[in-house]
């Protein structure tokens, strides 16, 4: 059986532990991947919680056995967000579909509808007069426009 030796970056994964590296260079590396990885889990925690949230709200309102497809592709749309991008708030809309919200300062929203075939419709208010809406689909990856549109949004 082989044995591998433990690196300093194991230590940091497993252990949140630092040992000493070699030179500042390394040091800025193992500070940067430790705060990458407490960011990672961060979001981890966030999307667990907001699925729960999503998993309570088609409860309420009876889309788990009705539209589970919808839902499903909720928690996908929710997986393709990138780790910077702050969680949305979740809500049902009347007609069903699954809408998700981001504020920002000065007033700043992000509002996007997903129906069960796919399609977005969007709304953002960046200032009073920068306002962008829209539709789009969704199919294994969100728009580039649409992340954009909440980077701008939410920083």
């Amino acid at each position: 059986m082989t044995t591998f030796a433990r690196t300093s970056l194991d230590l940091v994964f497993s252990a949140n532990v630092t040992v000493p590296t070699a030179g500042s260079c390394g040091s800025k590396i193992t500070q940067e991947i430790s705060k990458t990885v407490l960011r990672l889990n961060d979001t981890g925690s966030q999307k667990t919680f907001l699925f729960h949230d999503l998993n309570t709200l088609a409860s309420e309102y009876g889309l788990l056995d009705s539209s589970q497809f919808l839902v499903n592709l909720a928690k996908k749309f929710l997986l393709s967000l990138p780790s910077d991008i702050k969680m949305p708030d979740l809500d049902i809309d009347n007609d069903g579909d699954i809408s998700f919200e981001w504020f920002g300062t000065n007033k700043k929203i992000m509002s996007l509808s997903l129906s069960k075939n796919g399609a977005i419709h969007y709304s953002a208010r960046i200032s009073d007069i920068k306002r962008r809406s829209g539709k789009d689909y969704f199919d294994e990856a969100i728009p580039s426009e649409i992340i954009k549109l909440i980077h701008e949004v939410t920083e």
